[in-house]
C-alpha cells in the first residue's frame, strides 16, 4: 500500500471519528478540505490504474502479457472495491444525509455485478478465446461507474466534507 493511501486511510478515520481529534475549527476545515482532495486523487489513481491494465489486455496479443496485466487488473479492482466500500461509501453515508446513504448503496449494487463478473474473469486463462471478450464485459459496467463516480459522487463528497469543515469552524465561533 502506497504512503498516500495509508496517510489518507488514517486521516479518514480520524475525520470519521472528530471526537478524537481536538485541534481548532480553522484546522479541521483545512484537514476536511485537504483530506476530500486526497481521497478523490487517490480513488482517480486507482481508476487510470485500472484502465491502463485493462487496455493492456485488450492491445496486446501475447498470452503471457495479457495474463500478466489481467492478473494486476483482478487484484487492483479488487482492492480498490474493498477500499470504496470501507471508507468511501461509510463517508457518503455519515456527510450526505439521504442522498449520501442512497449513492452508497447505488454504488454497493454496482460493485456486487461489477464482482460477478470479475469472478467470472478471475479463473480464466488468457489462452481462453472468451478472455478478452469477458474482460470487455466486464469493463463496460465499470467503466460506467468509474465516470459517474469522478463525475457526480467525488465531486458530492468533496462538496459535502468543505461544507462539514465550514460548519465546524463556524459553530466554534
Amino acid at each position: 500500500m502506497s504512503s498516500m493511501r495509508v496517510l489518507i486511510s488514517l486521516q479518514l478515520r480520524t475525520l470519521l471519528r472528530p471526537q478524537v481529534l481536538r485541534a481548532s475549527p480553522r484546522f479541521m476545515r483545512i484537514q476536511t478540505a485537504a483530506l476530500s482532495s486526497a481521497i478523490s486523487d487517490a480513488i482517480i489513481q486507482d481508476h487510470r490504474e485500472l484502465e491502463k491494465y485493462y487496455n493492456e489486455v485488450i492491445n496486446s496479443t501475447d498470452h503471457d502479457h495479457q495474463q500478466h496485466f489481467g492478473n494486476q487488473f483482478v487484484w487492483e479492482l479488487a482492492r480498490h472495491s474493498i477500499g470504496e466500500e470501507l471508507v468511501v461509501y461509510p463517508a457518503f453515508e455519515k456527510y450526505m444525509g439521504p442522498k449520501g446513504q442512497e449513492m452508497a448503496d447505488s454504488d454497493r449494487q454496482k460493485h456486487y455485478e461489477i464482482k460477478e463478473l470479475l469472478k467470472e474473469f478471475q479463473n480464466m486463462k488468457s489462452t481462453d478465446p472468451d478472455y478478452v471478450p469477458k474482460l470487455k464485459e466486464l469493463w463496460a459496467p465499470l467503466w460506467q461507474h468509474i465516470q459517474e463516480e469522478e463525475k457526480l459522487d467525488l465531486p458530492a463528497l468533496e462538496q459535502s466534507l468543505k461544507a462539514q469543515g465550514e460548519e465546524m469552524e463556524f459553530l466554534a465561533r
